[in-house]
């Protein structure tokens, strides 16, 4: 037990001792080249690493630029995606207020033919009437009760093509921007007093109205 208790700060003090020793031996005895060449490794080593540093910054920066014009190009698909519901809806309701006016020129052509007719059995039941020196006032209250029609349908026509018009203006007011719509608005408006101005020419070239 007593050798034991000698040796044991003896190892304590050699331990302590020892690289202290080899410690000032390596300074005195190891050439200053060897730590030139050592510190040139460690500055290398560390301008590796500041220039990794300074890529892994740039692709950070790359990547957010990539990511902002990502979402860039997605805006600006979702845009274009609205405008051409936008343009669809407009050649939509150009088309149908086209063929809304040929249906109205049509309509415009039976009136013709059932006037002339009208008028004729009114010129004929009068001239029957003369003869006689009387007769009834049939053809009169015929010719009024048509009239009557005519209009209450035109108005009622009217109304449904009014009524109509606004739900597609609205269903499109809800595509586009209000500018856009007002713009639409505006070529439908001129399209439309365009197209029907050819089909009235080509109207007055081949029909004939009867007064």
């Amino acid at each position: 037990m007593q050798n034991k208790f000698h040796v044991l700060p003896y190892k304590i003090i050699l331990n302590s001792i020892v690289p202290l020793t080899i410690s000032k031996f390596h300074k005195k005895y190891v050439p200053k080249s060897l730590f030139s060449r050592e510190r040139r490794e460690v500055i290398l080593l560390k301008d590796e690493n500041d220039a990794c540093t300074l890529h892994i910054h740039n692709l950070k920066a790359r990547n957010m630029e990539l990511l902002q014009k990502a979402q860039e190009l997605m805006k600006s698909c979702e845009k274009l995606e609205k405008t051409e519901r936008y343009n669809q809806k407009t050649i939509q309701i150009v088309c149908e207020s086209f063929w809304e006016r040929e249906e109205f020129v049509q309509r415009l052509k039976r009136r013709n033919s059932e006037r002339k007719r009208l008028i004729e059995r009114f010129v004929e039941e009068v001239g029957i009437i003369i003869a006689r020196f009387g007769g009834s006032s049939n053809p009169v209250d015929d010719m009024h009760a048509t009239i009557v029609s005519w209009t209450t349908t035109d108005a009622q026509e009217d109304k449904n093509h009014d009524s109509k018009k606004q739900d597609l203006l609205g269903q499109l007011e809800k595509l586009g921007s209000e500018q856009q719509f007002r713009l639409a608005q505006q070529q439908n408006d001129h399209l439309s007093v365009a197209l029907y101005m050819i089909v009235i020419s080509f109207t007055c070239n081949r029909t004939i109205v009867y007064y």
